[in-house]
């Protein structure tokens, strides 16, 4: 056209016949159909597309007519029905007959509700040709004509195996995630970015509770829940955490129930991608027991360090006492009757029996004092004890006896239990003061588990399994925290200064015993100490002679021969060979055990007694003492030591020793030992 439209005509030519089969003239009919064309183009080009797009796409897609027959499918449903059941999908065959015989019924149900003008998508599971299990995800199209008839049904489907086993794994996961969350024993509260909690478990509320705290409510936010300060505090971890940062604290609480409470708060947060934090979870745990344990650790590591030194010092001075008693004991044998000098030794001699008592308890508190073990029944002892403690306790105090029927026996030092005893009923005494009030001592027995001996002084290592207690209970003024904390100290004390070893000295009787301890007490509600013995597994009995701790009258007993002494201590040396010129004897002094083995090897045919320290230098007692039997078996060896029997005696095979004597000791118990092992 003029205007540069292209236009297209359609022209009709009729021939005109005035008479049959003469043709006068030619009628030609000019239609313009340049809209018609275009609207056909239009069509051709949206169908191509169709086609297209239907030949193309991901999806599966299969056109039914009205008997469910296939009218076409594209690549992807070809190859997807080909793949999975092995069968082409051919035009004009019946979409049920290619299907396994369990789907066909459905098939027809859904074919029926598509032809009725319903669109809906369902899912399908099928078996491939290897077994495999396959899903799709179909939708089922009505085909209406513009009439409104329906004429078919297209069938869009989409393989979702593999989206399945994905959702399956989430599913897994979170029922996973679900089931830790739940059953953690730490609490665990999720929150998200405005501090709001999004869940929580279990195991938080049942903290909160026990605590005393008021629950938390899923959409509200945490702080409402704390106070003022706590809320503030909490608020500034939070805004911390949402950083990124990892942040640890503790809190004590006492519960309702009078529990102590130590709980670790870690606030971790919850990175939804590199560099982006959703949110903070806070886990809560209940370190109550790991505290309480890693105190006592502490506190056994201070005992054992302090216990060290308290027994390195009283090996020590029960050295220099030997020479003090030792001496002043000579004196007065030498000395006459009338002197008056007589008295002024008597007084060195008990000043140094009171040294020689503190040096007994300082070994006492160290774990290693001198214990003559035995089978002992609680009760029994106690009993004995009655009178005693009668004695030693304030006028309006009462003592009350709870003693438990048929109880085990315990191997313990009886003297030693004793001093416990006494030393726990006169500190309840002490705490009652000098009013009214009543002390109750209590026997039992016990299973203790792990759990009660981790929570007990110096014991959590202790084996597990049967205990005999004895509670010592008193309704005196109590003791608060920072008290019980240091009552076992040396020294320490809520009365007076200069107390002495006292509470210190049970503690270190009840290690070298392999028992335990507890305390409860709170201001004004008294005091419970608790000893925890392990019963006992069999009968004990003393290989070597035990000696008599308190000199005995002097016996008209003599010897003769020669006596080695090795000692690395010359006051010692000096001492005991003027005793035993005393005692008859002619005393050779040597400073070590290689020296003492060396004269030994020179003169063992001389040698009627060898009194052998044990911590020399060069060569220890024990050494000394296996050379010198491997050379003359037969000549007793006496061990001197400032350290206890039992200390002492495994560093010496049973057999090798004939005695043992604990230095400080008195010429007469150096005599009846002598006597003892040189006349057999």
């Amino acid at each position: 056209s003029p205007g540069g439209r292209t236009i297209t005509w359609e022209l009709t030519y009729y021939p005109v016949e005035p008479q049959p089969g003469q043709v006068s003239s030619v009628v030609m009919i000019t239609r313009d159909v340049t809209e018609r064309r275009v609207a056909e183009a239009a069509v051709r080009q949206s169908e191509a597309n169709l086609r297209a797009i239907f030949e193309s796409a991901a999806e599966g897609i299969v056109l039914l007519d009205c008997d469910g027959c296939v009218v076409s499918a594209n690549p992807a449903a070809e190859k997807c029905h080909s793949d999975r059941f092995g069968v082409p999908l051919l035009a004009g065959s019946k979409l049920a007959d290619l299907l396994p015989d369990g789907d066909r019924a459905l098939l027809t149900d859904r074919l029926a509700r598509a032809l009725a003008g319903e669109s809906f998508t369902a899912q399908s599971d099928y078996e491939d040709g290897a077994g495999s299990a396959v899903n799709f995800e179909l939708t089922y199209y009505p085909v209406q004509l513009h009439s409104g008839e329906v004429s078919g049904v297209a069938i869009l489907s989409r393989d979702v195996t593999e989206q399945k086993c994905q959702e399956a794994a989430v599913r897994q996961s979170e029922a996973n995630l679900r089931a830790i969350f739940e059953s953690s024993e730490d609490g665990i509260v999720l929150l998200d970015r405005h501090g709001s909690v999004v869940a929580l478990n279990g195991a938080l509320a049942r903290l909160r509770d026990e605590a005393g705290v008021e629950p938390l409510v899923a959409g509200h936010l945490l702080v409402e829940h704390l106070s003022v300060q706590a809320g503030a505090v909490i608020s500034d971890y939070l805004a911390r955490c949402l950083t990124g940062e990892t942040i640890t604290v503790l809190s004590q609480r006492i519960t309702p129930a009078g529990r102590p409470l130590t709980l670790e708060f870690t606030y971790y947060p919850v990175v939804s991608a590199p560099g982006e934090v959703a949110g903070v979870v806070i886990v809560t745990r209940d370190v109550t027991h790991r505290k309480r344990t890693e105190e006592a650790l502490l506190q056994a590591q201070k005992l054992e360090s302090l216990g060290v030194l308290a027994g390195g010092i009283a090996h020590d001075f029960n050295n220099l006492l030997v020479g003090i008693l030792g001496n002043a004991g000579l004196a007065l044998s030498e000395i006459s009757p009338s002197s008056p000098a007589r008295e002024t030794l008597k007084d060195i001699q008990t000043a140094g029996q009171r040294a020689a008592e503190l040096a007994r308890q300082m070994l006492a508190y160290s774990g290693k004092g001198r214990f003559v073990i035995q089978q002992l029944n609680l009760n029994t002892l106690v009993e004995e004890l009655a009178q005693l403690l009668r004695s030693s306790i304030g006028k309006g105090v009462r003592v009350a006896y709870n003693f438990a029927p048929d109880l085990p026996v315990v191997e313990a030092d009886a003297t030693q239990i004793r001093q416990v005893v006494m030393n726990l009923v006169v500190n309840a005494s002490d705490s009652i003061g000098g009013g009214e009030g009543t002390i109750s001592i209590t026997t039992g027995s016990i299973e203790a588990s792990a759990k009660d001996l981790a929570e007990t002084w110096l014991a959590p290592d202790l084996p597990e399994g049967p205990y005999i207690y004895l509670d010592v209970s008193d309704t005196g003024a109590g003791m608060d925290a920072g008290t019980l904390k240091r009552i076992f100290d040396p020294f320490f004390t809520t009365k007076f200064t200069g107390r002495g070893l006292g509470l210190a000295a049970v503690l270190g009787i009840m290690r070298g015993h392999g028992g335990a301890l507890t305390v409860a007490s709170a201001p004004g509600e008294g005091a419970t100490f608790r000893l925890l013995l392990p019963v006992a597994t069999g009968a004990t009995t003393a290989e070597t002679a035990v000696l008599p701790a308190t000199p005995q009258a002097p016996v008209p007993w003599r010897g003769s021969g020669r006596i080695l002494i090795a000692d690395d201590e010359p006051t010692v040396r000096q001492v005991t060979a003027r005793a035993l010129r005393l005692f008859g004897f002619e005393p050779i002094e040597v400073s070590d055990g290689q020296e003492a083995v060396e004269y030994f090897e020179a003169h063992s045919h001389e040698i009627a007694c060898v009194l052998m320290d044990m911590t020399m230098p060069r060569m220890n007692g024990a050494e000394a003492a296996d050379r010198i039997a491997a050379i003359r078996p037969d000549v007793p060896v006496v061990l001197m030591s400032g350290y206890s029997e039992i200390d002492a005696g495994p560093s010496f095979e049973r057999g090798r020793i004939a005695a043992f004597v604990q230095k400080p000791y008195e010429l007469a118990v150096l005599r009846e030992t002598l006597r003892a092992v040189i006349e057999g």
